[in-house]
């Protein structure tokens, strides 16, 4: 994902074919724990109710570890609302408790609050995984309504044994959405934007299906399939979005666009608040060694 320093932002970018030339990622964004986000300008985007995957690379940032109040960091939400007890939608984030835990979570909602919030998640603990603000992790998340319904978190990293967490929900069945207001959102929630992620992301694919371990381990080998779309057309997958985060990016006056770069639709873009040129001007995450 990183080779070299970038001065521009790069408005096109030349995918490689396939596998075994690995892909190379000249952008990520980073976001400074405060209101700065990329959602969609339609609320109604990547609202599957019976399947998702959720697909990304990520640094923890300082702040989110040394920080001693009860927190929520969010990477990626279609919730829109407290964290604690979502009722819809679906958020992945990380969580500082009162007891010092760094709980990476992924929770949905189906419809009403739970009365035990525990049961509608899976979350790994980062504590003892994390060492530093430059490690790079490979998340993925999961829900499958499926029967009781399973819930799932993949966490890969270098230096790290594999993590991975499942949950049958307290309240199985189908996602709910709330229709009047949320949108999809990177970084924080959207519309109430107060819970901003500290940390980078980078090469987010949204999938209608319910990728595995084998999956999270395939993508996590960066050099072969670092390229979402061309893994998922030689899998059989069904990616929804990809978005680059960088990568086929524009910057005009003071905000970003960036389009869905699993087929270059720019309805099914991202737009930018309150972020900088500078807080994407600098390299993709590197790669696994």
């Amino acid at each position: 994902m990183f080779l070299g320093n970038i001065n521009t932002i790069p408005t096109t970018v030349n995918l490689n074919s396939g596998g075994g030339g690995g892909l190379v990622s000249t952008n990520k964004f980073f976001f400074n724990g405060n209101t700065g986000s990329l959602s969609t300008t339609s609320q109604f985007l990547w609202r599957y109710p019976d399947a998702i995957s959720i697909s990304c690379w990520v640094t923890f940032g300082d702040e989110i570890f040394t920080g001693t109040t009860v927190e929520n960091y969010v990477i990626v939400d279609q919730a829109g609302n407290s964290q604690t007890s979502i009722s819809t939608g679906y958020s992945l984030y990380v969580t500082r408790t009162a007891t010092g835990a760094k709980l990476l979570r992924f929770q949905i909602g189906t419809g009403t609050a739970p009365s035990n919030p525990s049961q509608q998640r899976a979350q790994i603990n980062l504590n003892a995984l994390r060492t530093s603000a430059t490690q790079v992790f490979y998340i993925l998340a999961t829900y499958n309504a499926s029967g009781p319904g399973t819930i799932a978190l993949y966490l890969r990293g270098e230096g790290i044994q594999p993590q991975e967490n499942t949950q049958q929900p307290q309240l199985p069945g189908n996602i709910s959405y709330n229709n009047q207001t949320n949108r999809f959102c990177v970084g924080n929630t959207s519309p109430t934007a107060n819970v901003g992620f500290e940390g980078h992301v980078d090469e987010l694919g949204i999938f209608s299906e319910v990728l595995n371990s084998s999956n999270a381990d395939d993508i996590y080998n960066w050099d072969v399939n670092g390229n979402l779309l061309n893994y998922s057309n030689d899998n059989n997958l069904n990616i929804g979005a990809w978005y680059r985060m960088g990568e086929d990016t524009t910057f005009a006056g003071t905000s970003f666009t960036m389009p869905n770069s699993a087929n270059g639709n720019t309805s099914e873009r991202l737009e930018s608040t309150d972020l900088g040129l500078s807080d994407n001007q600098q390299p993709g995450l590197p790669p696994p060694q």
